[in-house]
């Protein structure tokens, strides 16, 4: 059995798992909004999120976990009070980990985007205090309908000055004809805003015929692909793309395979992840020259 097999066996037990707990449901969808991230919450019983980054140069992460060992719940809404988190859990209106606020709401139409567990990523290496083990959260987007969608989880992010790099791990549902993007955007919009909005994107998608492992890649900027071609899907595959607001270009990775690098102008109010699958390590970094 290879890793995505066992992600998505983990992750489908996690979805199912709602129907058992659904007298505890999920938060409804909402909340974003841009303006300038508050500083970070204290931490303690009332809330589980990290006070400080998990690394030099991190100015946004997100695990996806469910909250600290034993109480799992995270800050949701403007007031920032506690809302249980199991699996099936709507990811609209949960504050992100770092920096968590009730300026860094994530939004998603209610129940496209959720919460749920999976086999461990091995590329997720930095600290949390809310996915204590083995409960390694990832954002789900359901395919039992064996519907492709293309709704987004979106999440306050305006750039940063010197160079950054947004990273993610991903993957397309088992379903022909689905993808996963993940990239920046100006755009609100929760229903193909990376097609239509995305500044730049990557989009990973499975491909006829259909067999779960063969993928293919585009390098995206809104509908219009830089780049494509195909990559042998993993549970797990990284993605890694670096803006440099300087120089105004863009550099994008996938499995370590560097893509290329472009010349454009990216001025983000969001991240969005869009499509069916499953996206987990959310990182932005900023990068010393």
């Amino acid at each position: 059995m290879n890793l995505k097999q066992i992600v998505a066996i983990f992750a489908t037990l996690a979805v199912s798992s709602t129907q058992a707990f659904a007298a505890q449901g999920g938060a409804g969808g909402g909340g974003g909004g841009g303006g300038a991230a508050k500083p970070p919450p204290v931490a303690g019983p009332g809330n589980p999120l990290p006070t400080t980054a998990p690394a030099p140069g991190v100015i946004f992460r997100e695990s996806f976990g469910p909250g600290a060992d034993g109480v799992f719940s995270r800050p949701q809404g403007g007031s920032g009070n506690l809302r249980f988190v199991n699996a099936g859990t709507s990811l609209g209106g949960f504050w992100a980990e770092w920096p968590g606020s009730k300026s860094t709401n994530w939004s998603s139409p209610n129940g496209a985007w959720i919460f749920a567990f999976a086999s461990i990523d091995p590329f997720e290496t930095l600290p949390t205090p809310i996915q204590p083990f083995p409960f390694d959260g990832i954002a789900f987007s359901d395919w039992a309908d064996g519907v492709v969608t293309t709704f987004d989880a979106i999440v306050p992010f305006r750039g940063a000055a010197t160079a950054y790099m947004l990273s993610a791990d991903v993957f397309p549902a088992f379903l022909d004809g689905s993808y996963v993007g993940i990239g920046l955007t100006g755009s609100g919009a929760l229903n193909k805003n990376l097609q239509v909005s995305g500044q730049i994107w990557l989009k990973l998608s499975q491909i006829a015929p259909f067999d779960g492992d063969a993928g293919q890649y585009d390098v995206m900027f809104g509908n219009t692909s830089l780049a494509s071609g195909t990559v042998v899907l993993d549970g797990f595959n990284p993605v890694e793309i670096t803006v440099d607001p300087a120089a105004q270009t863009v550099n994008v990775v996938l499995n370590g395979l560097n893509l290329g690098t472009w010349t454009t102008k990216v001025s983000p109010s969001f991240i969005a992840i869009e499509g069916q699958g499953w996206a987990d390590n959310v990182v932005v970094q900023t990068l010393v020259p």
